[in-house]
């Protein structure tokens, strides 16, 4: 299983921008431009901050592969990571 590494996250955002655009998969929230972004440690980030989410959990074995990311907001991805009952689906839903 291989993992993004720290210098590898702004080039998967780059490809997940070019894929998908600058927004949230779930909510639709517009991103920051990646070459506008803050240089922000782990904590609270900005609700419009890009960060990758995982369309299959990785706590249900979702694969750290590209088909698998998406960009979401981090309201959206830390609410996703919190559930354990299943997964949503790109509108929301739960499957």
């Amino acid at each position: 299983m291989s993992f993004i590494r720290r210098g590898e996250k702004a080039a998967v955002l780059q490809v997940l921008y070019k894929r998908d655009g600058p927004r949230c998969c779930w909510c639709e929230r517009k991103l920051l431009p990646l070459d506008s972004l803050p240089k922000i440690s782990s904590g609270n980030l900005p609700v419009n901050y890009p960060t990758i989410d995982h369309l299959i959990p990785q706590c249900m074995g979702g694969p750290h592969l590209m088909f698998n990311y998406k960009v979401s907001c981090p309201k959206c991805n830390s609410t996703r990571h919190k559930e354990e009952d299943g997964v949503k689906s790109q509108n929301g839903n739960r499957n």
